[in-house]
């Protein structure tokens, strides 16, 4: 289902009062957006951190769920998150904090080789092992 999809169904959901949190609330699920970031040692799972880069007032909104993947194919590795905030329904004075929305997954073990990170409309290369002084290995998507 696509992300608008998921919108239209969540705001239905709430059009029809299922469920009580409803009443007060809408949510507002984030896909493959952000920046997904790789690091790890060779032969091992690498962990995965995304940052969806979405900014939430810690009086106003709360994460339902999140989560990725990162599943490997050949030497392609594709990671796929999302994001689940409950926002308030009406408009209302929220405090103008920012909590970041981010979640953490791994891939499998990585042997020495390059390797194709695919997240959302964004791709980068990751060598591994990586250089002593690197940090990780990034991709942007929009």
């Amino acid at each position: 289902m696509t992300r608008l999809g998921r919108i239209l169904v969540a705001t239905s959901l709430c059009a029809l009062a299922l469920t009580t949190a409803c009443a007060d609330s809408r949510d507002v699920v984030h896909e493959d957006i952000g920046q997904a970031c790789v690091s790890g040692q060779e032969g091992q799972p690498h962990a995965v951190m995304v940052d969806f880069q979405v900014c939430q007032s810690s009086s106003c909104d709360e994460q339902i769920a999140a989560g990725c993947t990162a599943t490997l194919d050949g030497n392609t590795i594709t990671i796929e998150a999302s994001a689940t905030i409950r926002g308030p329904k009406r408009l209302q004075a929220c405090t103008d904090d920012c909590r970041f929305t981010v979640t953490e997954c791994e891939t499998p073990a990585l042997p020495a080789g390059t390797y194709t990170v695919l997240y959302g409309d964004g791709s980068t290369e990751l060598v591994v092992p990586e250089p002593m002084d690197h940090e990780g290995t990034c991709v942007q998507a929009s």
